[in-house]
């Protein structure tokens, strides 16, 4: 669910990778040696498409995310909405210019630059002229770039915020979502100040991060609250993750004062409905799992498995639950 991450940097490499598509097969190869003139190497990707038939928009990106594509040069004549939507699914995403075609010529076009594509090429460039054009857009789209990144994460953790999270779901698709409340976070700001608290929440965050898995997404959605979304539905997977996040959180030592703070974590996890389309819906589905494991008393996992939650403590067995494996 989450897309293709790739780091933006201000520096262009010295070769160029630039995906082609064309209206047909002949543009396709037009297009190609377009760019190869400039001295960039061109990317032809094999979307084994029917004549006419659309591109699949996760497929799409995950093709131009994996080809590691600095740019793409799309006919008029060609998928130009599949491309900018592919685009918007990779961080850190390729420049997308868009090239006239004789039927569409540049001034109908210009909707392109409206939908975050950088620029409209005419049919008739000098090679030393696109080759210009290519690395004035890819600069451009990767400041874009870095600005979205900087907007997506939280400031205080490095984790992503809400904005981050929102931009990696993909609605229609199989995913399970945690929540994570910081237990009595509130006591520990009034005794020992914010600027303690403020450490508190960066440890979390770390010990978080590093007990997930690649493909999991890790987010502060709130205050003290943060949140994992995983791909697919399996309880007994969750389960076994949300332990191993409480676990690295319960680990937690952070000294003050000559003394040592320990913190614990409440968890609710729940599967997330397939029409869940921003962060608020993937809160919502697994509240009422999180208030289980404060009404239990606190540092526990909750597992809403769609029928009757199942709580853990460090220790115990799954409570009111015939479901998953017992213990941990």
């Amino acid at each position: 669910m989450q897309p293709q991450d790739r780091p933006v940097s201000d520096r262009l490499p010295g070769l160029l990778c630039v995906a082609v598509f064309g209206g047909d097969a002949s543009e396709q190869a037009e297009l190609a040696a377009s760019v190869r003139a400039t001295g960039a190497m061109p990317l032809e990707l094999d979307l084994a498409l029917q004549p006419g038939q659309a591109p699949d928009i996760d497929l799409l990106a995950d093709a131009l995310g994996r080809s590691g594509a600095d740019a793409i040069v799309v006919s008029a004549d060609g998928p130009v909405a599949s491309v900018l939507a592919a685009s918007r699914n990779i961080s850190g995403r390729p420049a997308v210019l868009c090239r006239e075609s004789a039927a569409r010529p540049v001034g109908s076009c210009a909707w392109v630059l409206a939908e975050g594509g950088q620029d409209i090429l005419e049919r008739e460039l000098e090679p030393h002229q696109l080759r210009r054009r290519l690395r004035h857009a890819v600069l451009r789209q990767r400041s874009v770039a870095r600005w979205e990144r900087l907007a997506e994460r939280d400031a205080l953790t490095g984790l992503l915020n809400r904005r981050g999270m929102h931009a990696r779901l993909r609605s229609g698709q199989a995913m399970t979502a945690m929540l994570i409340d910081v237990d009595h976070f509130k006591q520990i700001n009034d005794r020992h100040g914010h600027a303690v608290g403020d450490r508190v929440l960066r440890a979390v965050a770390s010990a978080m991060a590093t007990a997930c898995r690649a493909g999991d997404t890790v987010a502060r959605v709130g205050g003290d609250e943060m949140m994992v979304v995983v791909p697919g539905v399996d309880p007994v997977a969750s389960r076994d993750l949300a332990i191993r996040l409480r676990d690295a959180v319960g680990a937690i030592a952070i000294p003050v004062g000559g003394a040592m703070i320990h913190v614990t974590v409440s968890i609710g996890a729940a599967p997330v409905p397939n029409d869940a389309n921003d962060v608020s819906a993937l809160m919502a589905a697994c509240r009422a799992a999180l208030s289980a494991s404060k009404r239990r008393g606190r540092d526990r996992v909750t597992v809403d498995l769609g029928e009757r939650p199942f709580a853990l403590r460090a220790g115990s067995a799954p409570e009111g639950s015939d479901g998953p494996p017992q213990g941990e």
